[in-house]
């Protein structure tokens, strides 16, 4: 069995441990995304067989801007759907032990710029988890992990 597969069968794994506890069409957004993830990963960073090698940038960064750049375009609200759900494969995986480096994990935020034509004019901005930062309008708050898809 190559690595390769053992990081599409970890994904798999982590959706059917979902599907015991969601409805379907829940579980085929996270067979979805994982699918897709995988397959962006196998055809941009060959080089990536454990998630312990999975970083925030260039990997997952590089997948927003992947959606982001599909045509037809993706919209916002799809594209913040995956990345929620990608989010939260990933920390299921970190609580059951498999090892992941911090910020693919639920710590960070994201700012979406409403994006109505063009698809390119997207922002993903890290803010810091201060209250001052987030009462002084710095930031929109998604916190990851807390979202019921």
């Amino acid at each position: 069995m190559s690595q390769r597969q053992s990081l599409e069968r970890i994904f798999e794994a982590q959706v059917q441990t979902l599907s015991l506890t969601l409805q379907p069409f829940t579980v085929a957004k996270y067979q979805y995304v994982a699918r897709h993830f995988v397959g962006y990963l196998r055809a941009t960073f060959p080089e990536v067989r454990r998630l312990s090698q999975l970083r925030r940038d260039p990997h997952m960064l590089g997948w927003f801007r992947w959606l982001c750049e599909l045509r037809p375009p993706v919209g916002n609200h799809t594209r913040e759907q995956r990345l929620l759900c990608l989010r939260r494969l990933f920390d299921d995986m970190a609580a059951q032990g498999h090892p992941l480096q911090p910020g693919l994990r639920g710590a960070g935020t994201i700012k979406w710029t409403n994006v109505r034509q063009e698809v390119s004019r997207h922002e993903i901005r890290e803010c810091s988890s201060s209250p001052d930062e987030f009462y002084a309008g710095g930031c929109e708050v998604i916190p990851f992990g807390t979202v019921s898809l």
